[in-house]
């Protein structure tokens, strides 16, 4: 656990924070010694005592290996440019932090097992890890953004009973990672057909301690989306929201339709979950009672459909700050956020297509960017009478509009378009940055200052211009 001097959620003056520092001894002053820089091949570094070095070998051919009078009181080292010859590892048993840039050379490291006081290790480029990592008792952090080079952690990895952090790409979840009851943060991701084993999932919930969890595996799809991996996975998940679980970011590669993932939000009264992020999978239901949810303040999740009551739901929550709310089918009625609904929320994407939207008096009092999909078509609402209430969300900054067109008339779009503008514009702060359609050819942005132009069949050919689908990627032209 941590404290600061300075309260919760509190702004830091960076300048004011250095001064501070430098007021109480902690800057990286030269005179005091706190780290040493060697950049220069024909440099020489101090012969006192070196606690922390900088290697700095970007852009150098001929590196001069470090000697062990120099590396004998080394506690820390960050490199940057690795070079094999530049520092033997036989050298650095007293190693607490070794951090290693290597840019994009994919290298190897031999020895680590040497480093028996490591409590630190991050290497960004690596070709694979020996079982020698499991001899390194006191690691508490072992950082691999980039992944090993292969598919499989070493088995020795789950010895690291100390392992506080361990974040690596492309590699399957080790098997007996149940052993490593320290953990507070875990990030791994695998291949899209790389799947990890059953075991390993069932394991993952026995970690009591862990607060941050970060996943993107691969999920079978077997018996009509009734897959063993994800059910066992869904277990162990229930199990780390009930424990010290924070954050959840999931995301699965799924080729085979949708599937289902049923959190059990009911279980507990007090969970401490703040984020949660789950893509591509369906959300099994939103829970009646929110109470659950009450320290949640990001929210980005997939559903079956968004309905008015989850909107109901979803706006008591108390702490909520961002929403993206996606719905896997499409929607028919009218959405309607009434007053002193999500009381803090600050951005807000509805990625579902109502047939109308209306923002009432009260409700949102601090958002400050939408992103929200509109029907133009509306049999209900007779298009001079479009109000979407976009004025009473008095706090608003930045506004991204989708008209759905389909079976509407060019007048119907007009309506629309021109509610969204005069709206907006008695908002002193808020700036429109998109307003596109989506047709039957894609999707098309129109110029935001447009008033005229519209033909029965769409734009005008003038008004054509290339566009990107955000969703993916693709560059859309319009049909003519």
């Amino acid at each position: 656990r941590f404290q600061s001097m300075y309260p919760e959620d509190c702004e830091i003056d960076v300048r004011q924070l250095l001064r501070r520092w430098r007021a109480e001894g902690f800057i990286k002053a030269i005179e005091e010694n706190f780290v040493t820089v060697f950049s220069d091949p024909n440099s020489l570094v101090s012969q006192g005592k070196v606690r922390r070095l900088l290697l700095d070998y970007r852009g150098q051919e001929n590196v001069m290996p470090m000697c062990s009078m120099v590396t004998c009181n080394v506690r820390s080292v960050s490199i940057f440019g690795y070079r094999e010859q530049m520092l033997p590892i036989s050298d650095l048993n007293v190693f607490r932090v070794l951090h290693i840039e290597s840019g994009n050379k994919m290298m190897e490291i031999c020895g680590i097992g040497k480093l028996l006081q490591l409590r630190y290790l991050r290497i960004d480029l690596v070709t694979h890890l020996t079982e020698e990592i499991g001899e390194l008792l006191f690691l508490e952090t072992l950082d691999l953004p980039r992944g090993i080079g292969t598919e499989e952690l070493p088995k020795g990895i789950v010895k690291l009973r100390r392992l506080k952090f361990l974040r690596v790409h492309d590699a399957r979840l080790p098997d007996g990672v149940g052993n490593m009851q320290a953990l507070e943060e875990l990030a791994v991701s695998t291949k899209e057909d790389n799947l990890s084993s059953i075991n390993s999932l069932e394991q993952l919930g026995t970690l009591t301690k862990l607060r941050i969890l970060h996943l993107s595996l691969s999920i079978t799809d077997e018996n009509n989306h009734k897959s063993k991996h994800l059910d066992t996975l869904t277990s162990s998940l229930n199990k780390l929201l009930s424990y010290n679980l924070r954050y959840l970011y999931f995301n699965s590669y799924w080729q085979l339709g949708s599937a289902y993932i049923n959190l059990d939000f009911s279980s507990s009264p007090s969970y401490l979950l703040q984020e949660l992020h789950i893509r591509p999978l369906l959300l099994h239901g939103i829970p009646e009672r929110p109470a659950s949810l009450a320290n949640l303040t990001c929210l980005d999740i997939t559903i079956q459909q968004v309905t008015q009551e989850t909107l109901e739901i979803l706006g008591d929550l108390p702490a909520l700050l961002s929403l993206l709310l996606v719905s896997a089918f499409d929607n028919t009625e009218r959405f309607s956020i009434y007053r002193n609904k999500f009381r803090c929320l600050e951005s807000l994407n509805l990625n579902c297509s109502a047939s109308d939207m209306m923002f009432h008096a009260g409700a949102m009092p601090t958002l400050v960017d939408i992103d929200f999909t509109i029907k133009a078509h509306s049999t209900e609402y007779a298009c001079a009478n479009r109000n979407l209430g976009i004025h009473h969300l008095s706090t608003l900054k930045a506004l991204n509009v989708y008209i759905d067109c389909q079976g509407a008339t060019a007048k119907e779009v007009e309506a629309v378009v021109a509610a969204i503008k005069n709206e907006a514009s008695l908002l002193p702060n808020c700036y429109i940055q998109h307003i596109r359609l989506w047709r039957e050819e894609g999707l098309e942005d129109i110029d935001i200052s447009w008033e005229e132009g519209w033909e029965e069949g769409g734009h005008s050919i003038e008004q054509q211009e290339e566009i990107t689908d955000p969703h993916t990627e693709h560059k859309i032209t319009p049909a003519t």
